[in-house]
């Protein structure tokens, strides 16, 4: 792959992976004008369940299977490897979901503020089945470098989702359920595509050999995976327990909490996207002799990029929240800047545990996350009776930091990491400095306080241009010399 088709896989996978998501974001003002805090709460707080629980029944197959399609061009032994990985998964999902049915009976109202297992419960364990099953058509359109068939998975999740939840939300009017019964509709569209992509592998099987390589890859990834979720969601748990609020006050704080959240995880979405297509990229120039300098300015390209956008969400977040959202949301605009920076943190962790995945070197990865994620709880647990939900945005801060300091150390002995420092820290200094006179504005949108934003949003533009010239025609003569030794004859 050049960078060409880097750029061009990147954009495919950029849109691919954000059309699904992007449901939320579309969704978002319809959300936040149909539905209460209260209930958007609840959605948060059924979501990750189904994220929890899917986290576990996927036992790490989606990056066993993304790392061992690279160990073989025998298309008949990757087959065997997706029907192997897809059956085992289907199995565990099965029987996964109804265990978290059962357990969820009998302790969900007292864990979820006040939610009952019917519905809530339920459709839990419905999703939790169904979303498990989204990594394995996108990881191997992925692997298989088909961007245009992994945007249409996507694309046809999205669609389905977004439509069922519009007719169950303004149709037929039934509010919170509807919202949730639009995410299952698309999870079943998901579970129907895994399982042509199972047919079209050779049908159900397990190959032990196969399975006994995934399972030691990608076992020790659910602990990372599990504290990855503790990173990004128990927050919302947590609120709902540690809140001196009732039960209805509570999910109405976790609902503000949400939309300023999903706002901010805009910044994280789309590194993701872009990482889809820079893995298999690294994957084979990372052990080129061009590969430590490649990964070098990568890595400043990629932060130049989201810490400019978290830069910009901050000094414009009061105008989008009053944008989109009820006045009842209002308080969301106050999370935004300080959760942005927490992104551009885990960004950088993004390009960053690349190398210890090119390395082989997953052991490390959850003994990382775990620290950072009791970084996060004990966080949340000192800061959130003291100042509510701006506890939990501190809390992830703090995870987020650790976790990419932490990852960067392990990474740095794992490979020849040459990062471009003094870039870097000026790039990094933006969000900051934006989150910081942000939170010195009028909590009220304004003409004035509008356009003011949106010039220094220029600025931040400009400035983070400059940065960037450098690292990308740094890049370019990189990976053009790569395509060059690869075409030399060998001697």
């Amino acid at each position: 792959m050049t960078l060409r088709g880097l750029a061009r896989g990147s954009i495919l996978y950029s849109i691919g992976f954000v059309l699904p998501r992007i449901g939320s974001f579309l969704l978002l003002p319809i959300y936040v004008t149909v539905l209460s805090p209260e209930d958007f709460g609840a959605i948060a707080l059924v979501t990750s369940v189904a994220q929890l629980s899917a986290n576990v029944f996927r036992m790490g197959m989606d990056g066993a299977l993304m790392r061992m399609h690279f160990d073989s061009t025998d298309r008949l032994r990757q087959n065997r490897l997706i029907a192997t990985v897809a059956t085992m998964t289907g199995v565990v999902a099965a029987v996964g979901a109804l265990t978290t049915a059962a357990l969820a009976y009998a302790f969900f109202a007292v864990l979820f503020a006040g939610l009952a297992f019917l519905p809530f419960g339920a459709i839990a364990a419905v999703l939790s089945f169904t979303v498990t099953f989204q990594y394995l058509p996108a990881t191997v359109y992925r692997a298989r470098e088909r961007p245009s068939r992994f945007l249409a998975f996507t694309g046809g999740a999205f669609l389905t989702t977004a439509i069922a939840t519009l007719v169950l939300l303004l149709v037929f009017k039934i509010g919170v359920i509807g919202a949730l019964f639009g995410q299952v509709a698309g999870g079943v569209f998901v579970v129907i595509v895994s399982v042509i992509t199972l047919i079209r592998a050779g049908g159900p099987l397990i190959d032990r050999r196969l399975a006994r390589d995934a399972l030691r890859f990608g076992l020790p990834l659910v602990p990372h995976t599990i504290s990855g979720w503790v990173l990004n969601v128990s927050d919302r748990w947590l609120l709902s327990l540690l809140l001196p609020i009732s039960a209805v006050a509570a999910r109405s704080s976790i609902g503000v909490y949400s939309l300023g959240y999903q706002l901010a995880y805009g910044i994280d979405l789309l590194a993701q996207s872009f990482n889809a297509a820079w893995v298999p990229f690294f994957y084979r120039y990372g052990s080129t002799r061009q590969g430590p300098g490649i990964h070098r300015e990568m890595t400043s390209l990629v932060v130049a990029g989201f810490a400019a956008l978290a830069a910009v969400l901050a000094l414009n977040a009061t105008s989008l929240v009053a944008a989109i959202a009820a006045p009842e949301f209002a308080g969301a605009a106050d999370l935004i800047p300080l959760l942005s920076v927490a992104f551009v943190a885990h960004v950088f962790y993004i390009a960053i545990v690349t190398v210890l995945f090119h390395e082989r070197r997953t052991g490390i990865l959850p003994v990382i996350t775990a620290g950072s994620a009791a970084a996060n709880i004990v966080t949340n647990l000192a800061l959130i009776p003291l100042i509510g939900i701006f506890g939990a945005a501190w809390a992830t801060l703090v995870a987020f930091t650790v976790m990419a300091v932490a990852t960067y150390l392990a990474a740095r002995r794992a490979y020849p990491i040459e990062l471009d420092w003094p870039r870097l820290v000026i790039l990094l200094a933006m969000p900051i400095a934006s989150a910081v006179f942000a939170s010195t504005r009028s909590p009220e949108p304004t003409i004035l306080g509008t356009a003011l934003g949106l010039a220094l949003s220029l600025v931040v533009v400009a400035i983070t241009g400059a940065l960037a010239l450098t690292p990308f025609r740094s890049l370019r003569a990189l990976t053009r010399a790569v395509v060059r030794d690869e075409a030399a004859p060998a001697p």
